[in-house]
């Protein structure tokens, strides 16, 4: 191994090699690598980057070794195939048993969310970076692009490409509002379950830099901007795709912040709709006497459709990773490897648990979970999918 330089008056030129062995590492004890170098002395190295060293690594694991990084996001399919994206992937599917079914190679920094259709056929997937065109050689803007991919064997089926980087709201039912998150006022692209070209909504400019918001299990196109009716404060609203009614509108449903006399300030972040619930999670932050002296956090709402009053309101110090769950029990999921289970109509705390992965803490980074095979699904920063099986609720 290569352990990081310690001579900053060196300009960080300068590592120290450090070969050590073990039969297996997934099972290695603590103390196994002694930073003291007793029993294996560390050597200075100056090579702090090899650019062999991925070819090395595969070599020596006869091909088995591939280079990870963060699992950016996670849908379970209805048969248990569980997809991912992140930054060394466009996108990739693994079977029941843990065994990869295929991947896609990165092009740039790799896929950033993924949303399967309804039929689990194919999924739509959002991009991140830049990609040389191969006609012109120059690079573009390949976070514009949003894809959808075959699940069967991860074939691009359809490829929609966009004014600036979007977010996209879904429904159970199929439809897909592709929203640009660019400065200037651009329409939203709505796609039909059929995956065809529905209409053009005319948003107001984007004001807020904050990531959009991600409803699972939507029955309605919702997404977070402003300004709302109250002045320069977002809301959130619902894209009503065309129909019977009439064109597609956009309507004005409720503030983010449902108590507006609360000094607590809310960003947006991940959401589930349950039935006449929606429950959303963001950041925190609330102003204290000295900006020393105010509070960052956590919060969980349980919020009334279609009023937005809260029913409930938890908070925690602990920074968010993801959140997902049903109409009985809530899964906040932090970047501190803990996990509680919050019952959906209280807001009580039924269970905490810490992520551990042969033993060993994990960073979770996204999560996904599916009611119906009672398994939550989490994406770690390094790379690794962990399975859960999570005990049902008891009681009524």
């Amino acid at each position: 191994m290569l352990l990081s330089p310690e001579d900053k008056d060196g300009g960080f030129r300068t590592g120290f090699e450090l070969a050590v062995a073990a039969d297996d590492w997934l099972s290695a004890p603590a103390g196994l690598v002694d930073p003291d170098h007793v029993r294996h002395p560390m050597v200075q190295s100056g090579l702090l980057y090899d650019p062999q060293v991925e070819d090395t690594l595969a070599r020596l694991t006869e091909g088995r070794w591939r280079r990870r990084a963060e699992v950016r996001d996670l849908t379970v399919l209805a048969d248990g195939r569980v997809l991912a994206t992140g930054r060394h992937t466009d996108l990739e599917c693994w079977d029941v048993s843990g065994a990869l079914s295929w991947a896609l190679p990165a092009s740039g920094e790799g896929s950033v969310q993924v949303e399967a259709v309804p039929d689990d056929t194919s999924a739509w997937v959002t991009y991140r970076g830049f990609r040389r065109d191969d006609g012109t050689g120059r690079l573009v803007d390949r976070a514009t692009t949003v894809r959808r991919i075959s699940t069967a064997d991860g074939g691009v089926v359809d490829c929609v490409d966009m004014p600036s980087a979007p977010a996209w709201s879904a429904t159970g039912e199929g439809w897909l509002a592709l929203r640009p998150l660019g400065r200037d006022a651009e329409a939203a692209l709505l796609l039909d379950p059929a995956h065809q070209e529905a209409a053009h909504v005319g948003l107001a400019p984007r004001r807020s830099n904050s990531p959009a918001l991600r409803v699972r299990h939507s029955t309605r196109l919702l997404y977070v901007d402003g300004p709302g009716p109250d002045g320069d404060a977002p809301w959130i609203h619902a894209i009503e795709p065309p129909g019977a009614h009439g064109p597609a509108t956009v309507r004005a449903l409720f503030p983010l912040h449902w108590d507006p006399a609360s000094a607590l300030q809310p960003w947006f972040g991940p959401a589930v709709e349950l039935g006449d619930t929606l429950v959303q999670a963001g950041r925190s932050y609330e102003r204290g006497p000295t900006y020393a002296q105010a509070r960052t956090g956590t919060y969980v709402v349980n919020r009334r459709l279609p009023d937005g009053a809260a029913r409930w309101v938890y908070e925690t110090d602990q920074p968010l990773a993801g959140l997902d769950g049903d109409e009985r029990k809530v899964y906040v999921v932090y970047l501190t490897g803990n996990v509680e289970t919050l019952d959906t109509a209280t807001g009580e705390v039924r269970d905490r648990h810490t992520l551990r992965a042969h033993g060993h803490p994990v960073t979770p980074v996204s999560v996904a979970f599916r009611a119906d095979q009672q398994r939550l699904v989490v994406g770690t920063a390094d790379g690794r999918i962990l399975d859960c099986t999570v005990p049902g609720v008891t009681g009524p």
